[in-house]
């Protein structure tokens, strides 16, 4: 591995808890770099999560921490993600690196909980997709949109795999009604829906229109689970022109309350296909 690289979660994750673990233990980063025999620069690099770390370097790490074996094999476990290699990989240059980061912890997910406004990008059709990045930027380059829709279509594969991740949605009504692209495109887009809620590993609930859940439904956010049995979970929330990445336990919580919350409030599995089924007649 080469000796720096760019911040990713889980290297942010692994490099918090390096340094909750140093705090805990009453250590400057200068003595602990002379304890674990490498620069106070290094740690500090690891610590900020921008440094990769061999298996045997974060092992070494863990062993003069005197960590608890389970969060010693836990975040070996996660280093070890880390190094993995996927179909991500071949989209570098061509996508940007946090939406690769991302894609390769979704990869990983046992389990999502969701809450949007939008149809998922998991149960998109590439007509959709494209219609939607036509419509954001409408001088976008085609070669451009072109990788976005491959990209976009080859994360769905977590949902068709032989132990697939687990995805419960609640999304907002008018993202069944807002036709986008044409009726063909909205058309195929509800039946893969309806298609996609057939899988016992697929929950789509709608909110109705009439129906406010809480405060806090205005944004779109995710929990993922990461790991068989889980190793993490996180809490990704979108905006428009950014995303952020929640790891505190606290917060984590607080989002899954908020998410289940939506999804009591909006109908039940069964009612939201009856809902899906009359939007699509009508259109």
């Amino acid at each position: 591995m080469p000796k720096g690289s760019r911040s990713t979660i889980r290297l942010r994750l692994i490099g918090n808890t390096i340094r909750d673990m140093r705090e805990g233990a009453g250590l400057t980063q200068e003595a602990a770099a002379r304890r674990l025999e490498r620069s106070a620069s290094s740690l500090s690099l690891i610590e900020n999560g921008v440094q990769s770390l061999r298996l045997r370097d974060l092992s070494h790490i863990l062993d003069v921490y005197k960590a608890d074996p389970s969060l010693r094999d836990r975040l070996l476990a996660i280093a070890d993600q880390e190094l993995q290699r996927g179909w991500w990989d071949g989209f570098k240059g061509l996508i940007s690196a946090d939406a690769i980061d991302y894609a390769s912890v979704e990869f990983s997910a046992s389990r999502i909980d969701a809450v949007d406004g939008m149809i998922p990008g998991l149960l998109q059709t590439e007509d959709y997709v494209r219609a939607i990045n036509v419509a954001a930027e409408p001088t976008a380059d085609t070669k451009a949109i072109d990788h976005f829709v491959s990209f976009r279509m080859a994360r769905q594969i977590i949902l068709q795999r032989p132990y697939p991740t687990y995805l419960h949605v609640a999304v907002d009504e008018a993202a069944f009604r807002r036709v986008l692209g044409s009726r063909r495109v909205m058309r195929a887009q509800l039946v893969k829906i309806l298609n996609e809620c057939e899988r016992e590993n697929v929950t789509v609930n709608v909110l109705p229109l009439d129906r406010v859940p809480n405060p806090f439904y205005g944004s779109a956010f995710q929990n993922i689970q990461v790991g068989r049995p889980p190793l993490f979970t996180l809490t990704m929330i979108d905006r428009f022109s950014d995303r952020w990445v929640l790891d505190d336990e606290v917060q984590v919580t607080q989002h899954q309350a908020r998410v289940e919350g939506v999804q009591r409030a909006a109908l039940s599995k069964t009612g939201s296909c009856e809902l899906i089924r009359r939007i699509l007649s009508d259109l």
